[in-house]
């Protein structure tokens, strides 16, 4: 079987759609074929890069319609809960938006005049320099051009200069375009740059957020389905006697809180709260259920979660089809997280052995790729069902008998050299985290391959075996992973700590960079820096 890294559409809409400002995308193609001179002279010739005098509000979210070049056509969706920076300038009577499109990261503003309950956006407007190449907002005229049986057979687009600029309402702290008219990013030459945006519709978050501050929380586990097998987040859970808890749901809003009210032996999650604003992803986060329609489609419509409550197992359980989700706004499934048949229940150490990797397939390296491929999957949960936090595993890959140590060199990823990965660590090109496996890619040509798992809680380790894969037999062997740090060690591990960067031991490893120190029983210590 040919070994490929396929680029399929879902990773190009992706790329596309977290798009940032230094990898912006150009459409020459359709550009050359439709463009037209912008036809006006531009509003402003260069950007706002510094934030306008004014009242500035960070609580105000935004919706609207996105707009990609696809092939001939177009591929559209609307966009919910953008962080929306906004700036009142009441003595100009004039309005700033920052960022003028959602997913574009430039931070440079776009101005609106203020006239009672109207705000006017006169374009063009200058809105990012691109390698000497002038940017600008303008409103777009595009034209579908169909067959006689309604097909699509090409697309024509150009600057409005007859009529454009765009207006919205301005009330009880809302602003809402009037109409649908596109606002897209141009060059001065009319040619557009794939994005474009309708239908803007801004509203002010008045909900606050609830935190575990001052709470005494205690570890719990989320387990969920996904790909038809069950998976595992660590969060942290708080009851009283009328309510319960959950933090941690949100690798960006940890300290957010979602409150479910307890009446017997259920708690109900109230979907629509709010979890805060999101300023890695650039959204305000919400909870909320879903559930499938008649047709097989998830829907929101402001679902209340319930679950039942065993106290016995201080455990809760969801019926089948309910789903947990953190996501940007109440109405669209766009879920930032969305586990499906959630079960919540207290976290106890596992006494058992760290389960062994399996493999899914493996690649020999190819001379003319210049790489090989391994897909495996580590286990969570032992046979006896006892569940590993993936926060506290981790893995090393073999190349023949030797433990790789990725380096910056050939990881490019990287920032700092790395033996021990995080179980969820992804950094989407060497190493993936791909539903209910791990792709690792590496870069060297081998005779056998080999990875080992292990668990790490306070400063204990609980290793699996070293499972090896023959490239030239395809046998799968295992050999113990203790016995392996004890050969390449010259000793036996006595512990194994792990400090932060102020020299603070730590035991639950957040996002970062820590410091591990191996101690053997013959004095030694190795100390590694760890990136998480």
């Amino acid at each position: 079987m040919l070994m490929m890294r396929k680029i399929t559409f879902a990773m190009m809409l992706c790329a596309m759609l977290c798009a940032s400002a230094q990898t912006i995308v150009n459409t020459p193609v359709a550009a050359a074929r439709h463009a037209q001179k912008m036809g006006i002279a531009p509003v402003t010739t260069q950007p706002i890069t510094d934030e306008p005098s004014g009242e500035k509000s960070d609580r105000w979210a935004r919706d609207a319609n996105y707009w990609i070049p696809y092939g001939e056509s177009t591929y559209q969706y609307l966009y919910e809960s953008a962080i929306g920076s906004v700036v009142v300038n009441s003595g100009e009577n004039a309005i700033y938006i920052q960022y003028p499109w959602m997913q574009f990261e430039a931070d440079t503003w776009i101005r609106g005049e203020i006239s009672g309950e109207t705000v006017t956006l006169k374009l063009p407007q200058a809105v990012y320099d691109y390698e000497g190449t002038m940017l600008y907002m303008a409103k777009m005229v595009y034209n579908e051009i169909t067959d006689d049986d309604g097909n699509i057979t090409d697309v024509e687009f150009y600057v409005d200069s007859i009529n454009p600029n765009v207006e919205f309402v301005y009330r009880n702290d809302s602003l809402v375009q009037v109409g649908s008219d596109k606002l897209a990013m141009i060059d001065g030459e009319g040619n557009w740059y794939g994005y474009c945006e309708d239908t803007w519709v801004f509203h002010k978050i008045k909900a606050e957020v609830a935190t575990n501050e001052g709470m005494e929380m205690e570890p719990y586990v989320l387990r969920y389905v996904k790909s038809k097998r069950y998976k595992y987040i660590d969060i942290l859970g708080s009851k009283t006697d009328n309510a319960f808890y959950l933090a941690q749901l949100s690798e960006n809003l940890p300290n957010s809180v979602v409150k479910g009210d307890v009446n017997g032996n259920t708690v109900t999650f109230k979907a629509g709260q709010y979890l805060g604003a999101d300023y890695e992803k650039n959204l305000h986060m919400f909870f909320t259920n879903a559930a499938y329609d008649d047709e097989e489609y998830l829907y929101f419509g402001g679902i209340d979660l319930v679950m039942n409550y065993d106290e016995s197992g201080d455990t809760l359980l969801s019926e089948e089809g309910n789903y947990f989700c953190i996501n940007p706004g109440t109405h669209m499934v766009a879920s930032a997280y969305r586990w499906e048949n959630p079960v919540i229940f207290k976290y106890s150490e596992p006494t058992d052995q760290m389960p062994d990797p399996t493999y899914t397939k493996v690649y020999a390296y190819d001379s003319e790729e210049g790489y090989g491929e391994m897909r495996f999957d580590i286990p969570l949960t032992s046979a006896s069902g006892q569940v590993f936090a993936p926060s506290k595993v981790y893995y090393n890959i073999y190349l023949d008998d030797t433990k790789l140590t990725m380096t910056p060199d050939v990881y490019e990823m990287l920032e700092e050299d790395m033996v021990d990965i995080p179980y969820n660590y992804d950094d989407d090109y060497d190493v993936m985290v791909q539903n209910k496996y791990h792709d690792f890619y590496y870069y060297q040509e081998v005779k056998k391959v080999g990875v080992c798992a292990f668990y790490v809680n306070d400063g204990k380790v609980n290793t699996s075996n070293i499972v090896w894969y023959d490239l030239e037999t395809g046998e799968v062997t295992t050999s113990s992973g203790i016995n392996d740090v004890v050969a390449q060690s010259g000793g036996n591990v006595v512990s194994v700590e792990y400090f932060d960067l102020t020299g603070k031991r730590v035991s639950d490893l957040g996002t970062g960079v820590y410091i591990k120190r191996v101690t053997m029983d013959n004095g030694t210590t190795t100390t590694t820096k760890v990136l998480r």
